[in-house]
């Protein structure tokens, strides 16, 4: 009872104050678009029956219907795919008549020659050299369209030319007969139907799937701590969901075979014809069974595979999937405790030297746990970790200990010393400094070697330097800000070190080692990540699949762990904007204040070592304004080095430490934000002017 008054409850006061039927959906959680799309398909049926004088909602025309658009639903779970990504495709049906009939010489004409007539093989070989066809075709056209930059709806238009042609040259304009007898119960008919008694089956355990996929899905929203549906929404859409079911199968199994094919079958069978007639129901056609199949495969893949949501990413926003196209370059992962909580590590090769102060703690941390564990699960089982003839007596020792306890405890501790002695090369497997020499090597690289540092970078467009010989550095745990008015050179600076733009001269330093950036993906192994000023997020996707697009989370099958994506999304969010619940809604549909949110926690989620936001609070309101100056003062604490770029000037004195100034492409100054005055800023930022207490640049004015 007490979940079921937390689940209800969970919405708070808003779902109070909404309207019964807003709570309904909120608590189904039923789309109300496809509730449209439904409802708008069943106006549309019946006034075709109002029409057709009652004959068109019946039995056997709603069967012939489905059959007759089984091929329509198979092309069409394609052809959304294509649509989701901005193209189109003209020629689907030139290339479905072209590969019908290549199907059908191969089964009727050529495959006879070889295998016999009415072969068991017939069907399969020649499904195969179909989709053979099909994926041939469909590489051509996609590596023009592709690799070749060639409009999608040039390069169909003259498929759908091309491949018209080519069916009429494959058959030579006659028709393809006979028909193999595998073909013919594929395409439906009496024989191509699975009777009354397997419907039902097929039902029932269609049933039984959707129950169970409710109760899995409401068990994980309570492992993680998600909100969960009221039991009766639960319910209701179990009940809901198996009625339609059991409906549609009523349906085909009110469709009886007419009278001939029922008293031929009759005969055949020796069953005796009563005087009333027999009923035969069609039952479900095997095209349906099969668009169904279809179905689920390509929805499988396209909401639990990373094809599928790099597909819908890059129908939302193609600069967004391109930038986030790309695997964590620091190995990166994200692992959920019990109670539902992240925590993001390194999980990369424990023998790669660290690259971070961060990732040389993680190093430690997991080199000593992972000695640890293979030490003692090596010594319970016995097992060998080298070469067998090298610790051929090293199992013997082992069990003795585990067996005998303190008895032995010599053989345990002489196993783990020679177990551990120095490799071929001389050198320890896992040497690691102990924690106050790593705590002094780190307190003296903060002090002399900056986090970033760009000196003398230059870049120009045509004959205008966007930016002209400008030096700048950041170092851990400081936030910097680039001002300037437009046009300064202060966000191309920023897309230089982000990998957007590739520098014309000057040097960039990572802690104090020359950087090699030239695209995005570089900057990412440096730990850098950007918030531009035009949010780069995919607008077809939830909130969690854009935080981990790029380095989405898996399950051991291979798929898409959207719970677990979710689960971290959910702590990220919670740190930036605890008032957003609208994880499951697309992008498009949130506030701007709600999108840089997601920015700004997508460029946090893993951790990053070096952050550059631009304009981060320009599209939001004061209080989600103020949640970002925490965030910002918090990431400070974590050792964060920050650039900010901003026209706010008190936003700028309240979470900046020190302000660098251009002016025309050139850095103008740098100074403390406790050493300047604001209007002095201003100084810098419209005259060039730099005060007293600052350093001045190439681009200061001369006096």
């Amino acid at each position: 009872m007490a979940e079921m008054v937390k689940s209800t409850t969970s919405s708070g006061p808003r779902a109070a104050e909404a309207s019964p039927v807003t709570r309904f959906f909120r608590a189904t959680e039923i789309d109300t678009r496809l509730l449209g799309m439904i409802g708008a398909l069943i106006i549309i049926w019946i006034g075709f029956h109002i029409i057709t004088g009652g004959l068109f909602l019946t039995p056997r025309n709603l069967w012939n219907l489905s059959v007759q658009t089984t091929d329509i639903a198979v092309m069409t779970t394609g052809m959304v795919l294509i649509i989701v990504t901005r193209n189109i495709d003209l020629s689907v049906g030139s290339v479905l008549g072209l590969c019908g009939m290549i199907m059908g010489v191969t089964q009727a004409k050529i495959l006879p020659e070889y295998i016999g007539f009415d072969s068991p093989f017939t069907w399969a070989i020649t499904l195969l050299v179909g989709l053979a066809a099909g994926c041939l075709i469909g590489a051509f056209q996609g590596i023009i369209i592709a690799f070749l930059n060639v409009p999608s709806f040039i390069v169909t238009l003259g498929g759908l030319l091309v491949w018209r042609g080519a069916t009429w040259l494959v058959t030579s304009g006659q028709t393809v007969a006979p028909m193999d007898q595998t073909f013919r119960i594929m395409g439906g008919g009496a024989e191509g139907s699975i009777g009354a008694t397997w419907s039902w089956i097929v039902g029932i355990c269609a049933c039984l799937f959707v129950i169970a996929s409710i109760v899995g899905s409401r068990r994980q929203r309570g492992r993680f701590g998600f909100p969960r549906r009221p039991m009766w929404a639960e319910y209701f859409l179990a009940v809901l969901s198996c009625v339609l079911i059991l409906g549609a199968v009523w349906i085909a199994n009110s469709y009886y075979w007419p009278i001939n094919i029922a008293k031929k079958y009759a005969e055949t069978n020796n069953i005796p014809w009563p005087e009333t007639g027999l009923d035969i129901p069609y039952g479900i056609a095997v095209p349906v069974l099969i668009a169904i199949v279809v179905g689920i495969i390509m929805t499988f893949i396209a909401t639990r595979l990373r094809f599928g949501r790099y597909v819908f990413a890059i129908g939302g926003n193609p600069e967004a999937a391109e930038t986030r196209r790309y695997q964590d370059p620091l190995g990166h992962r994200a692992h959920l405790r019990a109670d539902g909580h992240s925590r993001s590590h390194c999980s990369g090769d424990l023998h790669r030297p660290p690259q971070c102060r961060y990732e040389l703690a993680g190093y430690a941390r997991r080199a000593l746990h992972h000695r640890r564990r293979r030490h003692w699960r090596n010594v319970a089982g016995g097992r060998h970790r080298h070469h067998r003839r090298r610790h051929a007596r090293r199992a013997r020792h082992a069990v003795a200990a585990v067996r005998h306890g303190a008895r032995t405890c010599r053989y345990a501790a002489a196993e783990r010393r020679r177990r551990h002695r120095p490799c071929r090369g001389g050198l320890a497997r896992h040497r690691l400094p102990r924690p106050c020499q790593v705590r002094g090597a780190l307190d003296m690289a903060d002090q002399r070697t900056p986090l970033v540092e760009l000196k003398n970078i230059s870049i120009s467009f045509g004959g205008i330097h966007a930016v002209d010989n400008a030096s700048v550095d950041l170092y851990p745990g400081e936030v910097v800000a680039l001002l300037g008015h437009n046009g300064a050179g202060k966000s191309t600076l920023i897309k230089i070190l982000s990998g957007a733009y590739k520098r014309d001269g000057g040097e960039i330093l990572i802690n104090g080692e020359p950087a090699d950036i030239r695209n995005p993906r570089d900057a990412k192994k440096y730990g850098i990540e950007t918030i531009y000023q035009t949010l780069a997020v995919a607008d077809n996707v939830d909130a969690a699949a854009n935080l981990y697009l790029g380095r989405e989370l898996k399950t051991r099958w291979g798929t898409l762990d959207d719970v677990a994506m979710e689960a971290s999304a959910r702590e990220v969010m919670g740190r930036l904007n605890p008032n957003f619940k609208r994880f499951k809604e697309p992008v498009k549909a949130l506030s701007g204040g709600q999108r840089q949110s997601v920015a700004i926690a997508r460029a946090i989620l893993f951790n990053a070592r070096i952050l550059i936001m631009d304009e981060p609070t320009a599209a939001l309101g004061p209080q989600e304004t103020a949640q970002v100056g925490e965030l910002i003062k918090q990431l400070k604490k974590e050792g964060i080095g920050i650039f900010l770029i901003s026209h706010d000037i008190h936003d700028v004195f309240d979470l900046a430490d020190r302000v660098s100034v251009m002016k025309n492409g050139q850095v103008v100054g740098h100074a403390r934000t406790e050493d300047v005055t604001k209007d002095e800023v201003l100084g810098m930022i419209i005259l060039g002017k730099v005060p007293s207490k600052a350093i001045p640049g190439p681009g200061a004015m001369q006096i």
